[in-house]
């Protein structure tokens, strides 16, 4: 028990030494916007399913995030306790855990690679994704199919699979929208609005003050939200930036 626990806090030490070489870890929580304690954060979250379940779900947690780095290098907000805590949900009730932590992760990871920066995809931040961007659009198109399916649920990582795919085949035909990447552009854009690092940042934390993010990423209580005006409210507020 002694070893096991030991080899949970290496595992998850080395994970946060990894994430602070690579990046500042930036918050979009308004009254923190430093992630502090990342290490003590996930330790309590993981402490919350069964004690053999807690080393393969933090290499699998390890795994995600070295893909994170991996595909989306200049992601700026690195929140992850909403989604932490639902793996951890999925995993504390599941009895072929081991099963199960390899077929989601695979799900999440294939996502990463899919969309990130290896893929002729090439977006630039993960943040539409983790901040619930995404689902709160995907929901509003058929709400009553689809308002019981929480962000992280594999029916909508599938739909986000399948909608990649589609996406790779528009930039093949070089779709106006996406199309192939011109001039030199190392990232893909299809908003109207810029998304450089600089305001990227600022708009997020703009949002998050205004209660406009579908997921405060931040939080294991949080209650996502799909039913506001996201998008729109984002592009007002980028276009005062």
């Amino acid at each position: 028990m002694t070893n096991n626990l030991s080899n949970l806090e290496e595992q998850v030490n080395n994970l946060q030494n990894i994430l602070c070489e690579h990046s500042t870890l930036y918050s979009t929580n308004p009254a923190q916007p430093i992630i502090n304690n990342f290490s003590q954060k996930v330790i309590s979250i993981t402490n919350l399913i069964q004690q053999e379940k807690r080393l393969p779900f933090i290499a699998s947690y390890s795994n995600i995030v070295m893909a994170q780095i991996k595909n989306f290098p200049n992601n700026i907000f690195w929140d992850f306790e909403y989604f932490l805590y639902q793996y951890a949900l999925k995993i504390k009730k599941n009895d072929k855990y081991l099963d199960f932590i390899a077929h989601y992760e695979i799900k999440i990871i294939r996502l990463l690679q899919l969309f990130g920066q290896e893929s002729n995809i090439k977006f630039k931040y993960l943040h539409d994704f983790t901040y619930g961007f995404d689902w709160s659009k995907w929901v509003q198109d058929a709400p009553e199919q689809r308002s019981a399916v929480q962000p992280f649920d594999e029916v909508f990582l599938d739909y986000l699979y399948k909608r990649g795919l589609e996406l790779l085949e528009l930039i093949k035909a070089n779709d106006k929208k996406y199309g192939k990447l011109q001039d030199g552009k190392t990232y893909r854009n299809p908003f109207s609005f810029s998304r450089s690092t600089a305001n990227e940042k600022k708009l997020f934390e703009q949002l998050a003050k205004d209660n406009m993010l579908p997921i405060k990423l931040w939080d294991i209580a949080a209650q996502p939200i799909w039913d506001k005006a996201y998008y729109q409210y984002r592009k007002s507020i980028s276009n005062g930036l």
